[in-house]
């Protein structure tokens, strides 16, 4: 067995007939990396260079006080050079203060030195519409149905404990929520209401229907209109808002800092925001349909010169309570998925603002999506009624 100079306690190289040992030692930082760099590249080298390339090289990085990245980088490098010779490359005795930054430099090296091979334009497509737009919207399905589940096991739990319950952050997202909202679904209510008693009069007016637009159109505001928008509304604003509040948390560390308080995320921060959007939810609808109902009567008033008597008395005559419950009975399943999604979206978030405004976005799409999927499957459910 030979062995080599010390060479400052840097490398140390000593060998047998199978086995290379090289041990590192002292500091491996930005101010060497010159010369651990040289070192390592003759070391590449020789080990490759012998009559047995397919011998095994232990580095051992036991005596190594500091490490920066530069001295983690040179390593890995140097450890996956020696495997592309055909050599059985080993890192071994990392200090517990070293081996985060090695995995995280090792991860960054493989990355970027694994590029994947260019793919065609079928495979591009295959690839992107087809196994990403089956596999990403399966994944999210699962994810939004186990977060559901976290949800009511720590709604029950709270049942149990009722001072776990945090009823200041519950007022706040009402007031926010629920009161904030009342200007916009009011002029957004009122608008769509207009809008659809006007072209229903115009269409009826070529067959001399024209008095049957206000019946239908106020079944409409009922049964479909006024917690459809009401809920995309909400989902543009509240779902956002949701994501963002608490992806900013999650990029400060401050949801982390909770945990290490023995402080639940989910008791503190997602049971009030849901809760308060189901309570506050309905009466949204409510003052929505009678938002639609007031500029159908506008739109009455001018077109068909109906009274404010003679549209209640025609509305008298088409509407139910039957309709009004068709409409009302889907709002605490689209206010429990519009809440669901938007906490969801927040706590997956990342610590970059990129992935924040990728996420606030996704919690968008994905409520007025499932709003759109749930006003569908109620409305063919309570076609009967």
């Amino acid at each position: 067995m030979s062995k080599s100079p010390p060479q400052d306690r840097l490398l140390d190289i000593s060998d047998s007939q199978e086995t290379l040992f090289v041990r590192a030692g002292g500091v491996w930082t930005r101010d060497n990396a010159g010369l651990l760099d040289e070192r390592l590249n003759r070391l590449v080298a020789d080990a490759g260079s012998g009559q047995k390339p397919s011998g095994t090289v232990i580095i051992d990085m036991a005596e190594i006080e500091t490490l920066d990245t530069f001295g983690a980088y040179l390593i890995c490098s140097a450890s996956d050079r020696l495997k592309e010779k055909g050599l059985d490359a080993r890192i071994e005795g990392v200090a517990d203060k070293h081996s985060l930054l090695l995995d995280e430099i090792y991860k960054a090296s493989k990355i970027r030195d694994d590029p994947s091979k260019p793919k065609g334009a079928f495979l591009c497509f295959v690839d992107e519409v087809l196994v990403k737009g089956i596999a990403g919207p399966g994944r999210d399905f699962l994810s939004l149905i186990s977060f559901l589940g976290i949800v009511t096991s720590s709604l029950f739990g709270m049942v149990v404990r009722p001072g776990r319950f945090n009823m200041t952050a519950f007022v706040h997202h009402i007031e926010y929520v629920g009161f904030r909202a009342i200007p916009i679904v009011s002029l957004i209510s009122f608008l769509i209401g207009a809008v659809i008693m006007q072209q229903g009069i115009v269409q009826l007016m070529k067959y001399g229907l024209e008095s049957k637009a206000v019946g239908s159109s106020a079944v409409m505001y009922l049964r479909e209109m006024g917690v459809l928008f009401t809920a995309i509304i909400v989902a543009g604003r509240s779902s956002s808002a949701f994501t963002a509040e608490l992806g900013s948390m999650k990029m400060r560390e401050e949801i982390d800092a909770m945990k290490t308080l023995g402080i639940d995320p989910i008791d503190s921060l997602v049971i009030p925001r849901i809760l308060a959007l189901v309570i506050i939810f309905p009466a949204l609808v409510f003052l929505a349909n009678m938002m639609c109902l007031v500029g159908g009567g506008l739109m009455a008033q001018v077109y068909l010169g109906m009274g404010p008597e003679g549209y209640l008395d025609e509305l008298h005559k088409w509407l139910t309570l039957n309709h009004l419950f068709v409409g009302m009975v889907k709002t605490p399943f689209i206010a429990v998925a519009i809440g669901v999604i938007g906490c969801l979206e927040g706590l997956k978030v990342e610590g970059s603002a990129e992935s924040l405004g990728g996420h606030v976005t996704s919690a968008v799409v994905k409520s007025i999506f499932i709003v759109i999927i749930l006003d569908a499957l109620f409305a063919i459910l309570l076609a009967g009624v």
